[in-house]
């Protein structure tokens, strides 16, 4: 298969088993996307991740907006509402992947500000890798107990339990958020056009290799180069995991 020139070199290789970053909360739905040189469907986009990293797709995820009268044979699975239609993906320059991002970033901030007054006066709360770390021995039941337990993170549930907020604080993204504004801005940001894990052109599978920062942004920094360096002809699809 014929890649994007500037696209990023890897060495392609086929897990057995899904190898991408643990999941210590079950409930959680990771988000894939994948890059296709000819227009994807389901299966293909199935087969695609099956193959390389083990998984199987729940389903494709509408997470791209356009405008109503973009041609729908340049998009995946378009489902109209009001003046916008909304796609699980489509061709790379159909998609506005520029106004995704600027949209994430209006987003970002808006969430960072409300996380900083929701928390306000509670300390530094450990991540669950922090946690962990320092508990080799304990189950994952253990672990989110003890991370839920801690005052930072009880403010944000406690938060997300009310029906009338308008943003969801991901506790998931607790490292981020203590991070700071701009950190938290970035990450939103880079992840809102490839989200948690990313089977590329060339055959291959991306994701963090751990749920450390650094490692999160490392997998954003190399998955975001590789889909600016795409054509805009090449096909993006998103996938839930």
């Amino acid at each position: 298969m014929s890649t994007a020139a500037g696209s990023v070199p890897t060495t392609r290789t086929i897990p057995t088993t899904p190898t991408g970053p643990r999941r210590h909360d079950p409930r959680t739905v990771l988000v894939g996307f994948v890059c296709m040189a000819e227009r994807p469907d389901w299966y293909t986009v199935s087969e695609r991740l099956n193959d390389l990293a083990g998984y199987s797709t729940v389903g494709l995820a509408p997470v791209y907006r356009a405008h109503r009268w973009t041609r729908r044979e340049r998009l995946i699975n378009p489902t109209r509402q009001g003046r916008y239609c909304y796609a699980a993906g489509g061709r790379v320059g159909s998609l506005r992947l520029d106004r995704i991002r600027a949209q994430a970033g209006r987003n970002a901030d808006y969430e960072w500000w409300t996380w900083a007054q929701v928390t306000a006066g509670t300390p530094r709360a450990r991540t669950k890798d922090e946690i962990t770390q320092a508990n080799p021995r304990a189950d994952e039941k253990t672990i989110t107990k003890l991370f839920e337990q801690q005052p930072r993170v009880a403010a944000m549930l406690e938060y997300n339990a009310r029906t009338d907020i308008p943003v969801r604080l991901a506790p998931e993204n607790l490292d981020v958020f203590q991070a700071g504004c701009g950190k938290y801005w970035r990450f939103q940001v880079m992840s809102s056009v490839v989200g948690d894990e990313m089977c590329s052109l060339m055959g291959d599978f991306w994701f963090p290799q751990s749920d450390s920062l650094a490692d999160r942004f490392a997998y954003l920094t190399k998955a975001n180069h590789h889909l600016d360096c795409m054509g805009p002809g090449s096909w993006l699809v998103c996938a839930r995991l």
